[in-house]
């Protein structure tokens, strides 16, 4: 049914017509699966970065990868140097506050089966 409703929502003819769709679908053919995938890749399209086709008909440029390094001066290198270190420090502090809160809970659960 949500099949059907998708495909009636698309307005996919001949597939959004019940008779039809039930009859072909619906019925005991051991090939269902391969009838609704080959209906399916009519209506359904998969664009992957690989796709130059999809590419070129949508005018999207080639994509370009561009590496630039930097040179920080020494007042630069110093601020960042900082911020790498207290982020550090702030990350530490963090983990000791879930390993203490870790080896309370093991301590509570060990006394309940005492």
């Amino acid at each position: 049914d949500d099949l059907y409703g998708l495909l009636l929502f698309l307005g996919a003819r001949p597939f959004c017509e019940k008779d039809w769709f039930q009859a072909s679908v619906k019925g005991n053919y051991c090939d269902v699966e391969q009838r609704i995938a080959h209906m399916l890749k009519e209506l359904l399209w998969r664009s992957t970065k690989a796709n130059d086709t999809v590419r070129l008909q949508m005018g999207i440029p080639e994509q370009v990868e561009k590496k630039v390094f930097l040179q920080f001066s020494s007042v630069e290198k110093h601020f960042y140097q900082r911020q790498l270190e207290e982020t550090i420090l702030a990350a530490d502090a963090v983990i000791d506050v879930q390993q203490r809160k870790n080896k309370n809970r093991k301590t509570k659960d060990t006394d309940m089966l005492s």
